[in-house]
């Protein structure tokens, strides 16, 4: 899919209204709409490097340039904003400093919170599908590339193996033969998938693969979820049965991974990708080491998490 179109589109869409608003409504705004004249600012680039300088102007072309894929390259791009406006007008500043400006920027930054906030649930729904993986009509489906290098031998590779089906949180009774391989790139990462997958693929078209479970050398598990949010070429959102009024979003199999609240991050990316490590319960009660789909975040984890980064930027207020 266009990257103009779709989910990317639809989540640069509604940080470029954020931007917009701050730009046309938060006092002093013009201030920060453009770089700053280092003709005119002769020692800025003291205080601030060249490749940290950070303006409205810049936020907003990004944004419609579908630049930004989650949130944290947002955020890390605002926050600089106000970074910079304290470096230079803050204590010690340069010999421009305007000491109101960074009263300014903190006003710019909690206008940029309470506008986060409003749109918390549609930027999670859009980040969360820019990512999703689903089963399609192929030769091979993917493996991620940590799953297989640190749950299997790979100098064993190719390897044949029984893949076992989670689906909807339930534990089917089919099983597939598949075959793990490696497919090397000329200087890139090798990267790995299953062959021989056919079958499999005509039995789960269009499910979103969620995640994947090594049961033993030779035996592993497909995590599928068919009510999962997705998006048409249009860029409209369906629903998704976990984010609804009244849904506590945990699927059955994940009521032990989500029972600890929030993990290692918050909102729409900010979470640590290495959760590989996590424990997870089998049917018969044996412990499994679970290796998520780094592609595929868990939606109720990042929702879950938002309240975390409100915290996160209001610290710094």
């Amino acid at each position: 899919m266009d990257q103009r179109q779709g989910p990317r589109a639809m989540f640069n869409s509604i940080l470029g209204r954020i931007v917009q608003h701050l730009l046309d409504n938060t006092p002093h705004a013009d201030f920060f709409r453009n770089p700053v004249s280092r003709v005119v600012v002769t020692d800025y680039g003291d205080y601030v490097p060249a490749d940290q300088e950070m303006y409205l102007g810049r936020l907003l072309e990004r944004a419609n340039k579908v630049h930004y894929s989650c949130f944290a390259e947002f955020l890390e791009d605002l926050k600089l904003i106000r970074a910079n406006a304290t470096a230079y007008n803050g204590s010690g500043g340069g010999k421009h400093a305007y000491e109101p400006v960074v009263h300014w920027a903190a006003d710019l930054e909690a206008s940029a919170i309470e506008q986060v906030t409003l749109h918390a649930e549609a930027l999670l729904i859009a980040e969360a599908a820019i990512t999703q993986v689903f089963v399609k009509p192929s030769k091979v489906v993917y493996l991620p590339t940590a799953f297989v290098e640190e749950e299997f031998d790979v100098s064993t590779l190719p390897l044949d193996c029984e893949l076992a089906v989670e689906a909807d949180g339930v534990d089917t009774e089919e099983r597939f033969k598949v075959t793990i391989k490696a497919v090397p790139r000329s200087g890139l990462s090798t990267m790995y998938c299953i062959t021989n997958v056919m079958a499999f693929q005509q039995r789960y078209l269009n499910w979103q693969i969620y995640n994947w479970t090594c049961l033993d050398a030779t035996h592993m598990k497909i995590h599928l979820q068919q009510d999962s949010l997705r998006f048409s070429d249009d860029g409209m959102a369906g629903a998704w049965s976990g984010l609804g009024a009244g849904g506590s979003g945990k699927r059955r199999s994940d009521m032990g991974r989500y029972g600890a609240g929030p993990s290692r991050g918050v909102l729409l990316g900010l979470h640590d990708s290495e959760v590989a490590g996590d424990p997870r319960m089998s049917v018969n009660g044996s412990v499994r080491r679970c290796s998520p789909v780094p592609e595929s975040p868990p939606a109720l984890e990042m929702f879950n998490s938002h309240a975390a980064l409100l915290g996160q930027l209001m610290s710094h207020r």
